[in-house]
């Protein structure tokens, strides 16, 4: 889990990143997560969504495209 992932990253220093849906937002998200000191992480949240729906594009143009050839 999230949580679980986050406890890992205070404990060893060791920073992770992630992308997700999130569906109450219909977004998709990337998150990265370092830790800054002993008690505190910093997680930076970007939204991806045109990037993940450009890709969903290129690959159904594709797959036309592949089709058309077929």
């Amino acid at each position: 889990t999230l949580f679980e992932m986050a406890i890992t990253a205070l404990a060893t220093g060791k920073p992770f990143h992630m992308e997700y849906y999130h569906s109450e937002l219909n977004k998709w998200l990337e998150l990265s997560v370092v830790k800054m000191d002993d008690d505190h992480l910093i997680n930076l949240f970007r939204d991806i969504t045109p990037i993940k729906e450009s890709h969903r594009k290129l690959e159904e143009s594709a797959s036309r495209l592949a089709a058309v050839f077929n």
